[in-house]
């Protein structure tokens, strides 16, 4: 692998700039119009944070993150094999960072940096190439180590060229701490997906789990705190600025970096498409048997909200549910809309109605009604396939047959659930099948489904 990185590393440092432009376009189009999962998350991503852009401009937006995204992917194999005049030509330094370099080496203090998943992003490894290399202070990177040796060395060997160190993650903690005791500098990538280990917050006004290992930093070492990021200035450029957040609490911090990013992204279309949108930053709850609640772990959500001036959660998440035929299991499914919006505050509910069965004058607490126009197979189908340019979160089904699981498969939710009665036919194209098969259990069918399901 490290003998294949360094081939490909050094043909493209040498192929003219325009030739690799135009491969990153080619390879980024491809990944832009060929159907996956991973391209329809980035659409999904942008609609939800940006619900009144057109199709057509949320479309060219996640083409242009696809083509970023392989422009930056190159550029870790290439940059290696660059020249210092080249690599000083392309990069540059803005003025701001410039005169607090300079201010620091005066009067040393420790700093924990935040860097966004920017196309050029690499380019910050390159800092110290670029200015006066006595003036920088010892600094580390957070990494994510890799489990083959030659590739390991071959990341390690590239990136901390220019005097970075590597910190991995795995075992980096201490160290970290050990660099801003010394009036070092730690880097930390901070809006990922943290998982389980992160903490619920905010961004775009929508759930997600973010790292607090940069607030932690500052609140227990008392370090200075700023976002460090790239600005894509053209193909493999970037000018590297910064801004400071002036927060020393963990969660403050935390807060702060998000609405920073949220910020950027609203206002500057360079960096909107220059974000890496293909990643799933707001899937805090993977597990279908819990996905309608909003599940463990720690959350930060009501200091959120008092820091942004919201009085409620936004309810940003769309769970999308098909109303069955049968008005009796209808009924229940409708009655059952205010408690699963109680169980879920960050979610938004639509019901979908069979032509002719909305009922007249209904109040149930759903945020939107929609009917299937019309009785016929192409026009449930094509009804379906406008609902998945609505990106729903969730698609929940009570209805049964091949039209259902198309409606389910359509709908393209990352999330699918069914529920049917036993002795029905087994559904297709569900995340998770609920069968309800139990005559002496409590509550209705409809409401032993959605428990099964999470709701509480």
């Amino acid at each position: 692998m490290k003998y294949v990185l360094t081939f490909l590393g050094r043909t493209l440092a040498a192929l003219p700039e325009f030739a690799v432009s135009a491969l990153c376009r080619a390879v980024g189009t491809l990944i832009w119009a060929f159907p996956s999962r991973r391209v329809r998350v980035a659409f999904s991503n942008v609609s939800h944070c940006f619900p009144e852009m057109e199709s057509g401009q949320i479309s060219k937006t996640v083409r242009e993150s696809a083509c970023r995204m392989v422009e930056m992917a190159l550029f870790v194999l290439a940059s290696p094999y660059m020249g210092c005049e080249r690599l000083k030509s392309n990069i540059k330094v803005g003025d701001f960072v410039r005169e607090e370099i300079k201010k620091r080496a005066l009067k040393p203090r420790p700093l924990v940096l935040m860097v966004p998943h920017f196309c050029m992003m690499e380019t910050i490894t390159m800092f110290p190439l670029l200015v006066d290399a006595k003036d920088v202070p010892r600094t580390g990177v957070f990494y994510r180590p890799f489990d083959s040796p030659g590739l390991e060395k071959w990341v390690k060997n590239s990136r901390s060229r220019c005097g970075i160190d590597l910190i991995s993650r795995k075992a980096g903690l201490a160290a970290a701490l050990n660099y801003l005791k010394n009036d070092g500098v730690i880097a930390v990538l901070f809006d990922q997906n943290a998982g389980a280990s992160g903490v619920k917050s905010l961004f775009f006004e929508r759930v997600c789990s973010t790292s607090e290992l940069a607030g932690l930093f500052v609140e227990r070492t008392g370090s200075d705190c700023a976002v460090f990021y790239a600005v894509r200035t053209g193909f493999w450029k970037s000018r590297i600025d910064g801004e400071y957040i002036k927060f020393t609490d963990r969660d403050d911090v935390t807060i702060a970096a998000n609405n920073w990013l949220e910020r950027r992204l609203m206002e500057s279309e360079t960096s909107r498409m220059d974000w890496l949108w293909l990643h799933r930053r707001w899937f805090i709850n993977r597990n279908p048997r819990t996905c309608l609640q909003m599940g463990g772990g720690k959350n930060i959500l009501e200091r959120n909200l008092s820091f942004n001036g919201l009085k409620v959660l936004p309810r940003k998440d769309r769970i999308f549910i098909l109303v069955p035929n049968d008005k009796s299991l209808a009924d229940d499914v409708v009655g059952l809309v205010e408690n699963l919006k109680n169980s879920r505050p960050d979610a938004s509910a639509t019901l979908i109605f069979p032509k002719g069965k909305v009922p007249s004058g209904l109040d149930c607490g759903a945020d939107k009604i929609l009917e299937i126009p019309g009785d016929g197979v192409w026009d449930c189908l094509s009804f379906f396939k406008s609902v998945g340019k609505m990106y729903p979160d969730i698609f929940l089904s009570f209805e049964s047959g091949l039209l259902a699981d198309a409606a389910a498969f359509l709908s393209g939710a990352p999330m699918r659930l069914s529920a049917r009665l036993a002795g029905g036919g087994r559904r297709r194209f569900a995340t998770l099948e609920y069968v309800d098969g139990a005559t002496n259990q409590e509550g209705t069918f409809a409401e032993r489904a959605l428990r099964y399901f999470g709701m509480r």
